[in-house]
């Protein structure tokens, strides 16, 4: 049977080195939905997950059902979000782009724009609105060159307008719309700060104004906050997206990512506070301590002429020492960390050490070094799939195997160890958040 995928989707198959491959689990997830495909004309995106038809040159958007929508035609996708996403095509004079609901609903027709992802409810939408020969008023630019970083000899400008879309009611807001390069967004949760040019205010999500001077107020991840200096020591003041007050502190110096604060002890080093006072980390650091992707938190300290790093969790409790070198963020809150000339650790998004043998940069999927097994982010062990096994990555920590002997395939989350659909397809591929595995002429659609 041939299926027809995305080169991004094939050429991640790789072989697999000699081994057994492990029993099924218990847990197999329950299907949700059934799709006909008597003609085999459903095709994946590995890289986007989504479903499209192919029409001669161009691909088809199609809903989680397989509907298609002609109209949807187009040749790749941008920006995409949980429940939406970007598709480009090339218009009669310029490229386009448009918003497209995963059933197919259009948020933003077909225009020339460049889409930006904001928070989790907001999407910044540039449009081009007439073509200009003043760099000073140019909103917009088109190049042949894919490094020019500003408009060049060449380029044509335009003028154009700035919006937020409300992924949530699906509209455009129009509370303030910036018309020049000098006005600004800055979304904090269900709201978001504007600089018109002069000045700044704060509107909710239904255009309320929520503050006509909101100068003083920052923008930390879902948090607004201010610096009070009215009293004998001055507070932090932190609010939520509503600027409703949610905590102040005179002991703290600065406002992390996910509503902490910083504060500097009597050492001069910086520790962590939660909102409501408790230490959560002892001034320890030489920096400003860094909250991770997942949620730990990165200290810092000089020994020699280097700076090395430590770990504490969300709950205070040290996770590693400050020694290590290195320490990155990775997809799903996972970290890594080396110290010296030792290998890597790879650590879950709790902190707990699942592997301190890798040679070479982990990454999320992770291969042994020979190439013949799979690490397992549950324990970290690695899971052999045998000689002829071919092994795709089609989610976040998912994988799609095809047993070498059967031909079937089956899916195993790696971030549980377990195999969640057991070797009975003829195709498995991801779109939309769901594994579609396919038998005969129908697609089962699992949640993952």
């Amino acid at each position: 049977m041939r299926k027809r995928v995305l080169a991004a989707l094939t050429a991640a198959a790789v072989l697999l080195g000699a081994g057994t491959v492990p029993a099924a689990a218990k847990g197999l997830p329950k299907e949700t939905a059934q799709v006909k495909d008597a003609g085999q004309e459903l095709e994946f995106s590995g890289e986007y997950g989504i479903l499209y038809k192919k029409q001669g040159d161009s691909r088809i958007f199609c809903d989680p059902a397989g509907k298609a929508f002609p109209e949807l035609a187009f040749a790749a996708v941008g920006v995409q979000t949980e429940g939406a996403v970007e598709l480009k095509r090339q218009g009669k004079e310029t490229p386009e782009s448009c918003i497209v609901r995963n059933d197919g609903t259009v948020l933003v027709p077909w225009a020339l724009m460049v889409v930006k992802e904001k928070n989790d409810r907001f999407l910044e939408i540039t449009f081009a609105d007439e073509q200009t020969d003043n760099k000073d008023e140019a909103m917009m630019y088109l190049t042949a060159s894919m490094f020019t970083i500003s408009p060049g000899e060449d380029d044509v400008l335009y003028k154009g307008h700035q919006q937020l879309l409300d992924l949530k009611t699906g509209k455009l807001l129009d509370a303030f719309v910036a018309t020049n390069v000098r006005q600004s967004f800055d979304p904090c949760g269900d709201s978001y700060r504007v600089y018109d040019g002069s000045s700044w205010k704060i509107y909710a999500a239904d255009g309320t104004v929520l503050a006509e001077d909101a100068s003083g107020i920052g923008v930390c991840g879902n948090y607004y906050y201010s610096y009070d200096h009215s009293g004998e020591n001055r507070k932090l003041v932190v609010y939520d997206s509503a600027l409703k007050q949610v905590a102040e502190s005179e002991q703290a110096s600065s406002l992390l990512t996910g509503g902490l604060f910083s504060f500097k002890g009597d050492n001069d080093l910086q520790g962590v506070l939660s909102l409501d006072g408790k230490e959560l980390v002892p001034a320890v650091s030489e920096h400003t301590p860094r909250v991770m992707s997942g949620g730990l938190i990165q200290t810092a300290k000089k020994t020699g002429d280097k700076t090395c790093y430590g770990l504490y969790d969300a709950g205070g409790k040290q996770v590693l020492d400050m020694k290590y070198e290195t320490i990155g963020d990775m997809n799903e809150g996972y970290i890594y960390a080396k110290e010296g000339d030792q290998k890597y650790l790879l650590l879950d998004p709790k902190g707990r050490v699942i592997s301190d043998s890798m040679t070479s940069y982990p990454q999320l999927i992770n291969k042994r070094d020979d190439g013949k097994a799979y690490l397992n982010l549950a324990t970290g062990q690695y899971i052999d799939f045998g000689e002829k096994a071919r092994v795709t990555h089609i989610g976040p920590g998912i994988i799609s195997v095809c047993d070498g002997d059967t031909q079937k395939y089956g899916v195993w989350d790696l971030k549980t160890g377990e195999q969640i659909l057991k070797y009975e397809w003829d195709y498995v591929a991801s779109a939309y958040g769901s594994i579609y595995a396919l038998q005969g002429d129908t697609w089962h659609v699992f949640p993952y």
